[in-house]
């Protein structure tokens, strides 16, 4: 940011995230305020992924993790778990999710 601030002096940054994604996030705080656990499908280079399940552990206190399809599911993390929220990156092929 510094460069381009160099470069384009008047430039104007705004550190803001798109209204989609906003909208997501607050979904996760909320379900994973509700659950045991939380499961963020995406890709591991996601950032929006990865803020999913970052948001389900710092702001509900709610473990997760984010996986790329079900075969990276590991079955000790539902041991004493009840109830899991699960939820997908934006970025996330429809047919994953299926």
């Amino acid at each position: 940011m510094e460069l381009i601030k160099e470069k384009y002096p008047h430039v104007e940054y705004h550190q803001e995230i798109c209204l989609a994604t906003q909208v997501r996030q607050e979904a996760v705080s909320q379900q994973a305020g509700q659950a045991d656990l939380t499961i963020v499908v995406g890709d591991p280079k996601s950032n929006n992924s990865n803020r999913l399940a970052q948001v389900s552990m710092e702001i509900a206190g709610t473990q997760a993790y984010r996986i790329g399809d079900l075969s990276e599911l590991k079955l000790e993390w539902l041991q004493g778990v009840k109830t899991v929220a699960v939820t997908a990156g934006a970025s996330t092929p429809t047919p994953i999710t299926y």
